[in-house]
């Protein structure tokens, strides 16, 4: 039996308002419950975010056997409209042949008719696309929103521009907001001058005080002021407009974090919304459900279990991009004596301080027992920092540790900095330069005084973004005198290319974070590298400690993500058996402290 519908819809800028007249009906308790997770009750209203408009047009479609359409104002019937239609283009993405739709002629529709372009010549492109990118283009042209999980360094500025190209064409789009973190910022003003003919690049403008122009490129963290937010929304609400995300692993926590939030409130107003990354799903199914979500909202949980998914996204592997496979060499680095005393009392102090459950549900404190025992493998000396504190059993400090920090200073040369001076020293003979990671800046300034005759460059936390890190930067690119780059992963270890001046990078410590790992690898690993190259990259790990477990555990992460993406060239990825903004804790630990709370526990077991 149908009833009359309970319920008024209505719409604000940033959501729909849904009001009840009965707040004790049955209906009005189903709905409760099926937008739980993402609507907000206030008396016998509740406000549904827009991008998760999603939740009311399933729930109405589950009930409306039994129950009358609700009342919606003329604004909440455009909102739905709009997400009705963006359902129907996903619903032709998940029928669709891939093999069709990767195939030319395409066709796009705008304001003035239909535009058929008969090869990606017609696109008015400089750069000829390469086979795989012209599959792309095809496919997302056809599919108006999604995602390029294409591995780092295969172009997928390229595909981005090529796309926008086609859509102006067609008069189906006038602005465009790129979000991509700092790093990336240079691509994408090089790749614009690279893909189009003098004359014809787009007008695009980084990081400026107000959106206009053409294209505009913003990094995430603008985006956490709501005041630029809403200042960018009413810019794509104000004419056809695309949202590219760049790197969007950054805002993978979507709703729950600041960078999702804002993604997808920019996503919300976008007439097309394209996710770039080639990591999306470093530490499992919920990474990727976020990924769908910033192209569809509200469809990410559904997507990430639907056998088909696989067409909602194009991924190009290595072996398309004919590059010379990566070796990964892990080196196993042994602790002397005083060193190796130093870090087996760590090791009992933080098993110690973890039988509190207390500690234990402390993502931050664990975090920072983990990063102290990282540290630790590499070089003691960095414990007597009084910016990281020894103490792991609360805040009295350690003596014990202290005493033999203290001691471990004076008598440890740590092994990991002798490898790294060995490997510099033979690549410089051979006139080459080398790139060395690691994770934490006591490292890097250690490294920077025992490498000083290869005058190093630099780039860190502060000296990122900005005409200092550009001139480093460049300074390694340029300078043949400067024979390394020293540098933090989560710094520079995404939207920069380095493979022309180096094909050699060294780890001097790793984290269970596997997107930066696996990032950061592809710096030196891209198209346009030299088939005939000898590309590698040397992992160290000390043995008998944590890093031991976080190679086990990259491994394992790396196996899951190639299965998801359907990729076997991740697998040879696998390290080898001798294998809000971001708080430090989230970037050096991805997203499950579970895992790492395990193996400090096995730890020495």
């Amino acid at each position: 039996m149908i009833t009359a519908a309970p319920f008024r819809v209505d719409a604000e800028e940033d959501g729909l308002v849904v009001t009840v007249e009965d707040a004790s009906s049955p209906a009005w308790r189903s709905f409760m419950d099926a937008s739980a997770d993402v609507a907000e009750p206030f008396g016998s209203r509740f406000k549904i975010p827009m991008w998760a408009v999603a939740t009311i047009t399933w729930w109405w479609a589950t009930a409306e056997a039994r129950l009358a359409p609700p009342t919606l104002t003329g604004r909440a019937a455009r909102a739905l409209g709009t997400h009705a239609r963006r359902a129907n283009r996903l619903a032709e993405v998940l029928d669709a042949d891939v093999d069709e739709w990767s195939s030319w002629p395409v066709s796009v529709t705008g304001p003035n008719g239909v535009l058929t372009l008969e090869t990606p010549g017609g696109l008015g492109l400089s750069r000829t696309l390469r086979p795989f990118q012209a599959d792309q283009v095809a496919r997302l042209l056809r599919g108006g929103d999604g995602c390029n999980f294409s591995v780092p360094g295969s172009g997928k500025t390229t595909v981005a521009y090529a796309v926008w190209a086609a859509l102006r064409a067609a008069g189906s789009l006038a602005r465009t907001v790129v979000v991509a973190p700092l790093s990336a910022h240079e691509s994408w003003h090089v790749e614009a001058a690279e893909c189009f003919p003098e004359g014809a690049t787009p007008r695009l403008t980084i990081r400026p005080e107000r959106p206009g122009g053409e294209i505009v490129v913003v990094n995430y963290e603008m985006l956490q002021s709501d005041d630029e937010l809403a200042r960018y929304e009413a810019w794509l609400r104000g004419a056809p407009s695309m949202l590219v995300l760049d790197e969007a692993h950054r805002a993978k926590a979507g709703r729950t974090g600041i960078r999702g939030s804002a993604a997808l409130r920019l996503g919300n107003v976008a007439d097309h919304r394209f996710v770039l990354t080639g990591t999306p799903a470093p530490n499992g199914r919920a990474d990727l459900a976020a990924m769908f979500d910033l192209a569809w909202p509200g469809s990410g949980q559904a997507l990430v279990t639907d056998g088909r998914n696989r067409r909602c996204f194009v991924r190009a592997t290595k072996s398309e991009l004919g590059l010379p496979p990566q070796l990964l060499e892990v080196e196993r680095v042994p602790l002397s004596g005083a060193h190796q005393h130093l870090y087996s009392a760590m090791v009992d102090s933080a098993q110690q301080s973890l039988l509190d459950p207390i500690v234990r549900r402390d993502l931050s404190r664990v975090g920072r027992i983990v990063m102290l025992l990282i540290q630790a493998t590499t070089d003691p000396a960095a414990l007597l920092d009084p910016a990281v504190p020894l103490s792991m059993t609360g805040d009295r400090p350690d003596a014990t540790l202290s005493e033999l920090a203290l001691a471990a200073a004076g008598s440890v040369v740590p092994g990991k900095f002798v490898r790294v001076r060995q490997i510099v020293d033979e690549n410089s003979a051979l006139g080459r330069k080398t790139v060395v990671w690691a994770s934490f800046r006591h490292h890097i300034d250690a490294l920077a005084r025992l490498l000083q005759d290869h005058s190093p460059a630099i780039v860190v936390g502060d000296t990122a973004p900005g005409p200092l890190r550009d001139a480093e930067v460049a300074r390694f690119r340029h300078d043949e005198s400067c024979r390394v780059l020293l540098a933090t992963p989560q710094t520079l270890g995404e939207g920069i290319s380095l493979h022309h001046e180096c094909q050699h990078q060294v780890h001097v410590d790793r984290t269970y974070n596997a997107g930066v790992f696996l990032q950061s690898l592809d710096r030196t690993h891209r198209l346009g590298l030299d088939p005939n190259t000898t590309c590698r990259a040397t992992l160290l790990v000390a043995e008998g400690t944590i890093d031991e477990r976080i190679e086990a555990r990259l491994s394992a992460k790396v196996a899951a993500m190639s299965a998801m993406l359907d990729d076997p060239d991740l697998m040879g990825l696998t390290v080898p058996d001798l294998d809000e903004p971001l708080s430090s804790t989230e970037l050096l630990l991805g997203v499950d402290a579970g895992e790492a709370l395990a193996d400090l526990f096995d730890l020495g077991g």
